[in-house]
């Protein structure tokens, strides 16, 4: 934190076009765009105002007028000190309304003595009978009945050098005819604004990408994708399985240097096994006091900052350096420092037909529907089969492409289901619950909450898993397989038609058939005995029990029996139910079984020569000795 004693920002904020909406009644910000705006002098005025119509303010400003009687000028976020509409509600002058662009004083000649300052106002007259409302999206086209409705004035100040004012002139140009047309912005607070960074760059010249979303209903970062480049660190990727933490923090009580952080930190990891040296990264952009301009996540506005000194954020490795019982001896920290950073918005949560599918992925966007699909740019498509009493929202993921499907926490005990991937999966949305999933095979992965999936596959097996949070698993309904991703921080337990399969994280899984004792129908094992027990490893239109290895057979703890020099294991091909299909039949170690009295289920898993962990399962009767 002691970096930050030395940082200063220059922080602008520019404009971004994003998508519009159908339905002013949803507007938070309109922004107004002036169009057709023209001086006497022949020069125009191009840009915008963004105006927020729950609290009535101008809250951002980018407004050019060309070169002519006056200089060219920009009123912007930074030197437009006053920026309003004034009503005229008691009819006490001419106008109907004006708006207010002006600029503070400033001191060109550095004596003090000759100041100057600038304003555009905007006016409405009375006699026009138009009522410029800027809470409603419609255009307003404004003419002159008579000289003009509006000027550009730069005033210059003849001061003595104690402040009095000795006059002043003015230079002024007026205007000729306005043009404003809306465009809305910004949907109820109820919207999800994606933070893409473009222009972000570390000062060894590595760069930051990807995107994180921010819910502006509960200030949540809910969804990150951000990847920093190799350099002084190596690359590394902020996702929703390694990001523990995630957020961002306002210094409202004026503790600190900085005015905000937006924090992106992972938990500790332990690369080389020995739990004393686990190590810890972070992520961090940095708004200081300085530029006393808010960095607000929930205001669709660019935010470009660029440091006039030292550094705007880091990106920070930690390496603890701890006893064999966890006490601290020391550690070090390996960090490089955040050259320029750009977030651009963009609103993905745009719904026109208010059906809980944003625009981007609804299959009918004007038309409220069930379905939704990001194809052609993506492979991911499904169908809401029932909302239940969820406050439901289906969105557009870029990387990885797929879709993100939200249930906000205020919904009720009635789940949502959502059928995906050509009805490979169904999945079960309660309160709270962020799900992403990507077709080609079925991948899920469980952002908050625990999302109930049921798994169908081509023949028609059926699966069922709850995946609990930053753990994602994918399916492959051809295949009726499981593979969970290496960054799962817990396993997952799949049951598939009542068998049981348990997958550790980066394990791909399958449960299969297996016949304990092929031939009786109680499978009766006294545990001293000192013999074998068969085993019937099943094929399927799906599976293939000729694949499995032999030597990773285990049965509840015991393997194949081995014999002679070169210790083979008793297996051998044979249809083993007579279905036409080559089964597998080992001969298991009894002596070897780790099993209790009592047992009813023996487990068996295995690998293929593919790579791929099968389980079984099979009743079992202990028998006393």
């Amino acid at each position: 934190m002691n970096v930050l004693n030395k940082q200063l920002i220059k922080l602008s904020i520019c404009a971004l076009f994003i998508f519009g909406f159908s339905s002013p009644a949803l507007a938070d910000i309109i922004r107004w765009h002036f169009s057709d705006t023209t001086f006497h002098d022949g020069t125009s005025v191009t840009g915008y105002f963004d105006y927020d119509t729950s609290s009535g303010d101008i809250i951002s400003r980018n407004i050019t007028t060309q070169n002519g009687n006056l200089t060219a000028y920009t009123y912007n976020n930074l030197n437009n000190n006053s920026s309003r509409q004034e009503v005229d509600t008691n009819n006490a002058f001419g106008f109907e309304s004006i708006l207010h662009f002006e600029t503070p004083r400033v001191d060109p000649d550095g004596t003090g003595t000759t100041p100057q300052d600038r304003w555009l106002w905007v006016i409405n007259p009375d006699s026009t009978n138009i009522t410029l409302d800027l809470s409603q999206a419609v255009t307003y086209t404004l003419q002159p009945l008579n000289g003009n409705f509006g000027y550009e004035n730069i005033r210059y100040w003849n001061l003595t050098p104690s402040g009095e004012l000795i006059d002043y002139s003015d230079t002024t140009r007026y205007l000729n005819a306005v043009t404003l047309i809306p465009e809305i912005i910004s949907t109820n607070t109820q919207g999800i604004i994606r933070w893409g960074f473009s222009g972000t760059t570390f000062y060894d010249g590595t760069s930051v990408t990807g995107y994180f979303d921010y819910d502006t209903s509960s200030g949540d970062i809910i969804n990150r994708n951000i990847t920093t480049q190799d350099g002084d660190l190596s690359t590394y990727n902020y996702n929703n399985l390694n990001n523990t933490v995630s957020w961002q923090e306002v210094d409202t009580n004026n503790l600190y240097i900085f005015e905000s952080l937006i924090h992106f930190q992972t938990p500790r990891v332990d690369p080389d096994g020995t739990g004393t040296t686990p190590q810890d990264r972070l992520l961090w952009i940095i708004n200081p006091d300085s530029t006393n301009i808010k960095l607000d996540l929930s205001q669709a506005v660019t935010y470009t900052l660029e440091p006039l000194n030292v550094a705007i954020g880091y990106e920070n490795i930690r390496y603890w350096n701890l006893t064999s019982s966890g006490e601290l001896i020391d550690y070090y920290d390996t960090t490089r420092y955040l050259n320029a950073v750009t977030l651009n918005p963009e609103i993905i949560t745009i719904d026109d037909d208010d059906d809980r599918i944003s625009n981007r992925v609804d299959t009918e966007p004007s038309t409220p529907s069930s379905a939704f699909s990001d194809i052609p740019d993506g492979t991911t498509g499904g169908e809401i089969i029932d909302n239940g009493d969820q406050e439901l929202m289906v969105m557009d993921i870029p990387d990885p492409e797929g879709v993100m499907m939200i249930a906000r926490s205020t919904g009720g005990t009635n789940p949502a289901t959502v059928s995906v991937c050509g009805g490979s999966a169904n999945i079960t949305l309660t309160p709270g619950d962020i799900v992403i999933v990507t077709c080609g095979s079925v991948t899920l992965t469980a952002v908050k909450g625990t999302a109930g999936a049921t798994f169908i596959g081509n023949d028609g097996t059926n699966a069922n898993a709850n995946i609990n949070e930053r753990n994602e698993v994918t399916f492959d309904p051809e295949t009726v397989s499981f593979k969970t991703a290496a960054g799962n921080f817990a396993p997952i337990v799949v049951t598939v038609n009542g068998h049981k399969i348990t997958l550790k994280p980066g394990e791909t899984g399958k449960a299969i058939m297996i016949d304990i004792q092929p031939g009786s129908a109680v499978n009766s094992i006294n545990l001293s005995s000192s013999g074998v027990i068969p085993l019937g490893i099943l094929s399927s239109a799906n599976f293939d029990a000729t694949t499995v290895l032999p030597e990773t057979v285990n049965l509840n703890g015991a393997g194949v029996k081995l014999v002679g020099k070169s210790n083979k294991s008793l297996c051998h091909e044979e249809d083993v139910n007579h279905d036409g299909l080559t089964d597998l039949l080992c001969k298991i170690l009894t002596e070897e079984l780790l099993i209790e009295p009592g047992t009813s289920i023996a487990v068996m898993k295995a690998q293929t020569i593919n790579g791929l962990t099968i389980h079984g399962e099979d009743h079992v009767n202990i028998v006393p000795d």
